[in-house]
Order: structure tokens, then sequence, then C-alpha cells
């Protein structure tokens, strides 16, 4: 009482303090009304055992550190200060409950509900992390419960107690934190870093679905003794229906040695997600056969993340934080699609990096007719496509030269009204990287569409060289007409000028991957994985997924491609992997083909214009017999991609030999002549589960005629006679 009474007369008159609302070991919390803002917040006041030890001036030096913090997922802080000797600092008072509320009611949560709260914990620490603040007491009491998801309070406090304290821990014998969540550093007074918050976290999860901490003991000494030196309790007997993927989160999050936790909290909020998707793991044995790990896993992405959304026949609600970004139109000459389409991925790609937006590639939803010339669309036309995308806003604008100058104008549409909301220009000299003015007029059109006060980093694009960039733009571009080999060269350009390019080393592992150089998709991918703060969270799973599929794991390949799926639903290249991860490597329990045919159809049509799908579709239709599709499938290759592929004339040999049954010898001499490598894999297409082994041979045949590939194509030949029991004819071949 003595405290209210004190802290209700020196804060008049700015705040009316009403009611105490909460207190913990190290504060009181009371109720206020803001007097100049005319709002109700809540004001912590440090607890005199804490402020005693404290320095005033230096901690609200740190809290004003604090404050620049803008997520969320953060509860600010709108205020602080000293009012006769007590230190407080003011946020927002949220309606709801905190974590630790729910579970005082509750005992345990739900496996989902619990996913979902922590995630969006791990968001806002790692938001915190990348800017040098560790909270250092992350426990139910300071995660808060509100309709918007959950909000984590007190971002910093410890830390800034702790750095005002210069005697804090000798001097009071405590280390700022909560010991039933205190990680084994924090309670031997070494040096904290992000690792902590996510031991702390650990400890959470675990009692999110436990019911209680993990360490309980009947003294706080006895409960910081087994934070050193215990493992935590097994949930196989608590719990027994947490899949163990998150199971194996927790034990990773809680182990001692700080270097083999996580190392970040996006890395722990990832493995919470994929952990809850291995739920079909617990599939009952005794009824289901023990379904394969990795068909769990596939099932439970293949049905419960994208096969409903293909089904859904209903009007699609606008996303305010979905973007159409249309290409721009070049003033005073047709419009060249390589130059308004390029500023259009480059801004395509900002969006990626300023989550929570999302962006959608206006270029492949226009009409065939206007794909060429935007400036012919009619009235109302991007706005329908924006509607039918479920895009609150969509992106329009102009390539303007004038004299030795050119503007970059970019409008902001809302969908719903098809009005402009926001207009920007930027300039730069005529010959330049147009892209880069485009860059720089979206930021602070993007600020019109995050919440107030956050500031657009768009520093993983605008830091890295310029030239890099437009390399990167130029391999998007090879990418989408499946020529791997040109895309691959670009990427490899752009992280060798400048390594950092961590979106350019992610695209260029998957086209790499598509070319089977898995040489070159392992290097990019670990470069895009040691970069991985600098990628948006969609291609971190992506890169993670691209990395397991080129060393051979497919699960986690599946897995990792899932999580990319489902933070983007409309992103037709991360289901084209997946399509790739089936394609070619194997999966307990599952039609690895059939289910490969599937994700690569949706592929295809989230994009008509993206051709990678197309080449595995084409394949799998001529070699079922389906020889009608198979052509439909081509014919839209070679429109978008281009006849003089590699990839192109391959399928066009393969129809026409599974056409007739058979091309003649000198057909077979000139293709090989013309490109061995070609021909040889016509052979080993044709050969897979024995779907046309005459073509195979004939090819294969033709291909062994070829020094370049005469070894390749023994193998292959080989194989296939004794697949179809010819051993004389295969005896014949070796003595040869």
């Amino acid at each position: 009482m003595e405290t209210v009474n004190r802290v209700r007369e020196f804060l008049r008159p700015s705040y009316e303090v009403a009611e105490e609302i909460g207190r913990g070991g190290s504060s009181f919390v009371y109720r206020a009304v803001d007097s100049a803002n005319d709002r109700i917040v809540a004001i912590k006041v440090l607890a005199p055992e804490v402020w005693s030890d404290v320095n005033p001036a230096r901690f609200l030096r740190e809290i004003q550190f604090v404050t620049r913090l803008q997520h969320p997922h953060i509860l600010p802080i709108f205020d602080s200060g000293e009012a006769d000797g007590l230190l407080y600092y003011v946020m927002p008072f949220i309606e709801g409950e905190s974590l630790r509320d729910r579970l005082i009611r509750e005992g345990s949560l739900q496996i989902d509900e619990t996913v979902e709260i922590l995630s969006d914990v791990a968001k806002a620490l790692a938001y915190a992390h990348e800017r040098g603040i560790v909270h250092r007491d992350i426990k139910p009491g300071n995660i808060l419960l509100s309709d918007a998801g959950a909000v984590v309070a007190d971002f910093g406090i410890a830390m800034a107690v702790d750095h005002a304290a210069d005697a804090f821990r000798t001097m009071s014998g405590h280390s700022p934190g909560t010991p039933a969540y205190m990680s084994p550093e924090q309670v031997g007074n070494d040096s904290v870093d992000a690792r902590t918050d996510i031991y702390a976290l650990g400890c959470v999860l675990y009692e999110m679905l436990a019911g209680e901490p993990p360490f309980t003991a009947r003294t706080l000494m006895a409960v910081v003794a087994k934070h050193l030196s215990e493992r935590p309790p097994s949930l196989d007997i608590v719990r027994p229906s947490v899949p163990g993927g998150i199971v194996d989160v927790i034990e990773r999050s809680m182990e001692k040695v700080p270097a083999d936790r996580f190392q970040s909290a996006d890395e722990f909020g990832a493995a919470l997600r994929e952990g809850r998707l291995q739920r079909l793991r617990m599939v009952d044995s005794r009824s289901h056969h023990r379904l394969g790990l990795a068909a769990a896993t596939a099932l439970a992405l293949v049905l419960g993340i994208w096969g409903w959304r293909a089904t859904i026949d209903s009007p699609v609600p606008l996303d305010p934080q979905k973007v159409v970004v249309f290409p721009l139109i070049l003033a005073g000459e047709s419009d060249r699609e390589d130059v308004g389409w390029g500023v259009a991925l480059a801004i395509g790609t900002a969006l990626e990096h300023t989550e929570p937006l999302r962006w959608v590639d206006g270029w492949r939803w226009l009409p065939d007719e206007i794909r060429s010339n935007v400036r012919m669309a009619p009235l109302g036309t991007l706005a329908d496509i924006a509607k039918d995308r479920g895009a609150g806003h969509y992106l329009s604008g102009v390539i303007r030269p004038v004299g030795d100058s050119v503007a970059v104008v970019l409008r902001l549409h809302d969908t719903a009204s098809d009005s402009v909301v926001g207009q920007e220009t930027s300039w730069t000299r005529a010959g330049g990287a147009v892209y880069e003015a485009g860059l720089v007029a979206i930021v602070p059109l993007l600020t019109r569409l995050l919440e107030p006060g956050r500031e657009v980093d768009l520093s993983p694009l605008t830091d890295r060289a310029p030239g890099a960039i437009a390399l990167t733009i130029q391999g998007d571009k090879a990418y989408r007409r499946s020529r791997f080999l040109e895309a691959n060269e670009f990427y490899r350009r752009a992280v060798d000028e400048d390594s950092l390019l961590a979106v350019a080393a992610a695209r260029g592992a998957a086209a790499a991957g598509w070319e089977e150089r898995y040489q070159d998709a392992s290097y990019l991918a670990r470069l895009a994985v040691s970069h991985d703060s600098l990628l948006p969270q969609s291609y971190k799973y992506m890169v993670r997924g691209v990395k397991a599929y080129v060393e051979g794991r497919a699960e986690a390949a599946v897995a990792q491609l899932g999580l990319a799926i489902e933070s983007d639903p409309d992103w037709p290249e991360a289901r084209a992997m997946l399509g790739e991860v089936y394609y070619h490597l194997l999966h307990a329990g599952i039609d690895s083909e059939a289910t490969a045919r599937s994700v690569l159809q949706r592929a295809a049509s989230l994009d008509t214009t993206f051709t990678p799908p197309l080449i595995h579709l084409s394949e799998i239709a001529i070699r079922a017999g389906d020889l009608a599709q198979a052509r439909a499938w081509i014919d839209r290759l070679i429109r978008w991609g281009g006849a003089d592929s590699d990839n192109a004339r391959r399928l066009q040999l393969m129809l026409e030999c599974v056409a007739v049954g058979t091309l003649e010898a000198g057909a077979w001499r000139r293709e090989a002549t013309m490109s061995p490598k070609v021909v040889l894999n016509v052979a080993r297409d044709l050969a897979v589960g024995g779907a046309h082994p005459k073509c195979a041979e004939e090819a294969f045949r033709a291909a062994y005629r070829e020094n370049s590939s005469r070894f390749g194509a023994l193998l292959g030949l080989q194989s296939l006679l004794l697949a179809q029991g010819k051993i004389v004819e295969t005896r014949l071949l070796l003595d040869s």
C-alpha cells in the first residue's frame, strides 16, 4: 500500500494510477490511465530489493535502447522514468490473460495451440536477437495471450537491470531471471546470449505440454542444481501423445552446453512446426502396419497442408498483407518484359524480405495477349487479378526516361476499391540499374502496409553489390524457362560477386538441383544456410529442403519444403522442388511417382509460365502412354521456355519414339552427334521402370557410339539388357 500511494502521488498528473493488477519477485504492476493520450496502460515498478542495487540513470538509458523494438509479438514500452526513487516503465494494457494464467486454469495445452503460441514467441525473439537484445526472463508470466496472438512482455528488462547493476550479483546473490526457466550459464552467472532464451523456451514448451516445469523441487537451490546436472524428464510417460519431433525440440533446446542447442529462435520455431507435422508417426501400428516415417510425413503434408486448397470453391478473402506486383510499363515505347518485369522481380524479392508481407508475381497471371504489353490491359483487369489471388493490394508502375535520367514511378492500389493509396518516384541515371530505383521507391510504400512505426529494412538487398542483384534477376528469368545451366551460371556469378546475397544462393541451389549438378547445389545450399539471417523465412525452409534433397535425405527434404509451402501456399517454385524430391527419392509406403505428378500438377496450375514442373510431367505422361497429355505439356514448355533447350529436344525425341515404337538408326546417329548427352538422357528416362525398353535400347546404343558418353551409355545399356534377361547380348556388349 505504501508503494502504490507513492506511485499515485508522484506520477500525477501524467498517469492516474488505479489498482494493482499483478506482482512478482521483482516488480509491481498497476493499471493506470495515460492522461495525455487518453488510454489505459500498465505501469510496472521495480521492487525495492531490485532498485536498491540498480544505478537509476544507467537503467533508464538501457530502457531507452529497448524501446526501439517494434514487432507485432513484442509488447512495446511507451515511457520510463524515476519517481521518488521508484524506477518504472509504461506499457500497453493488454486485454486477455498471460500464459501463466492459462496454465493455472487448464493445466496443459493442446499441441496445436502450444505450437502456435511459441511460434509467435520465437518470431519475437528472433527479431530482438538480430538487434542484440536478449530477453533473459522468458517464462509463462511474460507471455501474454491476445486475439492477435502471443505477445512477449518485459523484453530486455532483465538485461537493463543486469547492465545497470554493477555489483548486483555480488550484493544480492541473485541473477536476473526466474529459476524454473534459467539456463545453466545464467545460473552460473556466466555470459549469456540468444541461446539462453532458447533454453527458457524449451522449459516453457515442456510446461505447456506436461502441466509443470521440467525441474521442480522443494527449494530454489535444488531447482538450480537440476538445471546444472539433470536432463528434463521424458514426456513419453507424462504425455505419450506428444509427437517425437516436439520431444526432440525440447531436448535440444535444453542442452546444457549452448553450442548443442538451436542456435537461433528461427531455427527453434522451424523445428517446432516441423515436429507438429510428424504427428502421423504416432498412428497405431496394429491397424496401420507402422506407416513409414517418410510416408507419414508426406501424407501429413500432402493431405493436411495443401490438398484441400485445390478443392475450395468460394470467394477468396482479401489479405491486406498480400501484394500482387505487375511488370512496370516502359513509357515511350512498347513494354519490354526484360525491363519492367526485372524491376517487378526485384520489388517482389524486397517484399519477400519484409515479413509478414507476401508478394504474388502479377506477370504470370496476366492474360497471354497482354503479358508482353501491360499497357494494353483493359480497365479493371489488374484489380480483378488481385481479387482472384486474394490480395488486398497491388502494385503497378511506369519507367519513364527523362533526358539523361530515368524515373521509376510506383503506385500502390487498394484492391477492393481499385484506388491508388500511395505513389512514389525515384530517379536513376540513364543506363543505370533501374531496379535500384524501384527498391528505393518501394520503401515508403511498404510502410503503409506494416504496423505503425516499423522501419523497413531492405539491407539484405540494398547492401549487396548492384551487379550481383542484376545477375540474380537474370538467373530468375532463366530458371523460370527451365534453362537451368544458364540460371546456375548467373546465380554462381552473383554469389561470387557478393557471397552475402543469400537469396541468389538459395535460388541457385534449386536450379542446380534440377540440372542434377549436385555439387553446385550442395555448395550453394550450404552458403545460403550459413547466411540464412539474410533470407525470408520461407526461403530458409526451401533452401534447407534443397540441401536435404541433394544429400539424399528424403524425409527432411519433404518436411522442410512442406513448411515452405505452408508459409506461402501459392509458391510454385517450392511445390515444384517438392515434386522433384518425390520424383527422384524413394519414400516408404507411397507411390512416389504418383505423388510427384500430383504435386507438380499443382505447381503448374499456380503459374502457367513457370516451366520446371512441365519437364517431369511430360516424362511421366510419356512413360504412361498418355501421349496427348505429354504433347500438351511439351507445347507449353516450348512456348514459355523455347524450343532450343536440351529439355525440349529430349522430350520431343522421347515422344516421337514412343509414338511410333522406334526411330530409324540414322535419326538416332544424327541426334547423338549433335548432343550425345540429350540422347543418353532420353535412353535413361525411357528405361525407367522398363517403360519403353526398345526405344531406350536404341538411344543407349546411339549414345554408346559417341566417345563423350560411351561409359555412361555402356552402364545404362548393360543394366537394360540384364533387366530383360538378355545375358548373351550383355556378354557380347562387354566383350566388345
